[in-house]
């Protein structure tokens, strides 16, 4: 686990009131920008990655729950174990408590880049190695999955580089997809295009009318408001020179 500058009971206490507290999984940003990471803690389970000879148990806003029996029986409860083997042997390593997390932006100027989670272990406890999420927006990726960026191996002490850890995920977006105002404007388009060109098909097919502009549905109603719309805009940009004091133009559009 490694050495410590504050004495045992201080990483126990730090233990018990992780166990002992209801862990958040939000937080919101200085700017007003709020994330919800709830979705992805998992109760009955860790999300695990074996990579360069190393396996990871890690989990978010709750303890890793199905490490190797070698680490949970040795060392306190975590949200990311680390197996490794150093000279031969197997060892654990715990990431961080979940009563220490530290919320931070991706990048302070652009929130909907995402949000940094680190779980550390609080200031009387020190030399240990952090763990650091990375959830970055990503649409369509639904929840993700964690990827190992880097982790260093515990070999010197005090540890300075934390397990950074990239998730790829759509839960820190905040809104994927069509806005409301593109989802209108794509419906409209669409039942323009049907009523045009399903009533150009109908006269065609039906009365017998060659295909282009009289063949369009209510032809006449149409003209007729195009004529109302240019008269309104001809009154309105007369009115408007007049209040200006400009003389009336005999084409004013």
């Amino acid at each position: 686990l490694g050495s410590m500058q504050s004495p045992l009971a201080a990483l126990l206490l730090a233990v018990c009131i992780s166990g002992c507290l209801a862990q958040e999984c939000g937080w919101t940003s200085p700017d007003g920008t709020s994330f919800d990471l709830s979705p992805l803690r998992k109760t009955d389970e860790s999300y695990t990655i074996s990579q360069s000879d190393q396996d990871f148990f890690l989990n978010v806003c709750y303890n890793a729950v199905n490490g190797p029996s070698i680490c949970t029986q040795e060392l306190p409860q975590s949200p990311g174990i680390r197996l490794f083997k150093l000279t031969g042997r197997d060892m654990c390593e715990i990431l961080g408590l979940l009563s220490f997390p530290q919320w931070s932006l991706l990048d302070r100027n652009d929130p909907s880049a995402g949000v940094r989670l680190e779980y550390g272990y609080g200031p009387q406890i020190r030399g240990n190695q952090k763990v650091t999420y990375n959830f970055r927006c990503s649409c369509g990726a639904g929840n993700g999955y964690p990827v190992v960026k880097s982790c260093p191996l515990p070999i010197r002490l005090p540890f300075q580089e934390a397990c950074e850890i990239d998730w790829d995920t759509e839960l820190v977006c905040g809104a994927c997809g069509l806005s409301w105002g593109w989802i209108f404007n794509i419906c409209f388009f669409l039942a323009v295009s049907v009523y045009i060109g399903g009533g150009v098909f109908y006269n065609v097919k039906t009365h017998g009318m060659q295909p282009g502009i009289e063949a369009i549905p209510q032809i006449e109603f149409w003209r007729l408001v195009i004529t109302l719309v240019r008269e309104g805009a001809v009154f309105f940009v007369l009115k408007v020179r007049g209040l200006a004091g400009q003389p009336p133009s005999n084409d004013p559009l």
